[in-house]
C-alpha cells in the first residue's frame, strides 16, 4: 500500500513523536520532547535538498539531440537518496530541514528539548515540524490549552515554507482552529496571525528568515489573543436553535445524508462530558464539538494503513484544517472581545 509517510531510508517511517503515536502507527515514539539535532536524527530528516539541472527527453526519433536542456526550471533532489523531488524555477533556493528546525532554536534557546512531532510526506517532498513552547493556556480552570508552533516545507516546489501558531486542548487532545491558509496580511479578522509565508528564493530567505525570527516573537501574544476569545466565547450562551444554526453553518451545501450525518455527530460531540456537562452550552462548547469532530470522526476516504494516513494529513493540512477554520471564523462571529 502507497503511504503519504516516507519510508526512503528508515523502515519504520520518517517521523518522530513524543509520548503517544499517531492514527497510522508509523515513526518512532519518543518518551519525551526533543533537541533539533536528536529530532533530525530520529526522524530521519538529517538529509540535505540539491538542485540539479533538468533535461527532457524528446523520443527516439528526436531530430539531433535526444535529451534537450530545459532553461527555464531545475529540480530538486534528495543528497542522500538521489531520489527526484520536483521541478522548481530557478530562483527557487531550498530551505534545509535543518534551517527550519534552527528557527525555532533561536527563539526559545538554543539545545532546548521542544520538539514534539516532526516527519517527513511523500518521500521527502514535504516536511512538518511541530515544537511545544513554555506556557499552558487556562481558558478555564479545568480547561487548559497547550502552545505550540506548526512549522511546514516542502522540498517540490508546491508551497511556501509556512509558520504559525496552534494549540491541543489536553482534556481530549484535539487542536483548536489549526488552520493553514493563504496569507495575504499577518493578521486575521479575529486579530490573530495566521502565519508567517517565506518563499524559497535567495532574497526571501536571506532576507526575510531574520523577519521570521523576529515575528514569531508574536506567537506568545497570539496564543494569548486566542485565550482571550475563547474565554469570551466560554461566556455566551447559546440557544439549542442558536447551536443548530451554528452546526447547520459549518455543513452548507452538503447532500441532505452526509448532513444529517455531520449534525448527529457535532451534537454527540456537544453533549460530551468535557464539552456541555463542563462548560455549559455555550459557544466555546459548539466550537469545540466542531473541531473534535475534524479531528477524531471527518470522514476520509481509503482503508486500513491508507485511511489511517489520509487521515493524519486531513488533520495536518487538508480538510480537517478547513472545517476547523470555518468553525474558528464562524464561533469569533457569535462573540464580541473587548
Amino acid at each position: 500500500m502507497a503511504h503519504e509517510i516516507d519510508f526512503t531510508t528508515m523502515a519504520q517511517g520518517s517521523a518522530m513523536y513524543a509520548y503517544q503515536p499517531a492514527w497510522h502507527g508509523f515513526g518512532t515514539v519518543v518518551q519525551e520532547a526533543q533537541t533539533s539535532a536528536d529530532a533530525l536524527r530520529i526522524a530521519g530528516l538529517d538529509w540535505d535538498v540539491r538542485l540539479t539541472d533538468l533535461a527532457a527527453d524528446m523520443g527516439a526519433d528526436a531530430i539531433g539531440e535526444r535529451y534537450r536542456p530545459i532553461a527555464t526550471h531545475r529540480a530538486t533532489y534528495r543528497a542522500d537518496t538521489g531520489r527526484a523531488l520536483g521541478a522548481v524555477g530557478l530562483r527557487y533556493q531550498p530551505l534545509q530541514n535543518r534551517e527550519a528546525f534552527a528557527w525555532m532554536d533561536e527563539v526559545v534557546g538554543e539545545s532546548l528539548a521542544i520538539w514534539h512531532t516532526c516527519g517527513s510526506l511523500r518521500n521527502g517532498r514535504q516536511v512538518w515540524m511541530l515544537a511545544k513552547l513554555p506556557g499552558d493556556l487556562e481558558v478555564t480552570s479545568s480547561d487548559v490549552l497547550n502552545k505550540y508552533v506548526l512549522i511546514t516545507n516542502s522540498h517540490d516546489g508546491t508551497g511556501a515554507v509556512r509558520m504559525f501558531p496552534t494549540s491541543v486542548r489536553v482534556v481530549c487532545a484535539n487542536t483548536p482552529r489549526l488552520a493553514i491558509s493563504e496569507v495575504d496580511s499577518n493578521r486575521s479578522d479575529s486579530g490573530l496571525p495566521l502565519g508567517l509565508k517565506l518563499f524559497h528564493t535567495a532574497g526571501s530567505l536571506s532576507k526575510r528568515v531574520q523577519k521570521a525570527r523576529e515575528l514569531l516573537g508574536v506567537i506568545g501574544k497570539s496564543h494569548d489573543e486566542f485565550a482571550t476569545v475563547a474565554r469570551a466565547m466560554t461566556s455566551k450562551q447559546m440557544s439549542s436553535q442558536n447551536v443548530s444554526d451554528y452546526f447547520g453553518s459549518l455543513v452548507e451545501g452538503r447532500k441532505d445524508r452526509t448532513r444529517d450525518k455531520v449534525l448527529t455527530a457535532l451534537w454527540d460531540r456537544f453533549a460530551l462530558p468535557t464539552n456541555e456537562a463542563g462548560h455549559g452550552a455555550t459557544v466555546w462548547t459548539a466550537y469545540n464539538a466542531a473541531s473534535e469532530y475534524a479531528d477524531h470522526e471527518l470522514r476520509v476516504t481509503g482503508r486500513g494503513d491508507v485511511r489511517a494516513e489520509r487521515k493524519f494529513r486531513s488533520v495536518l493540512f487538508g480538510s480537517a484544517h478547513n472545517f476547523k477554520a470555518k468553525a474558528w471564523a464562524e464561533a469569533c462571529e457569535l462573540v464580541t472581545v473587548a
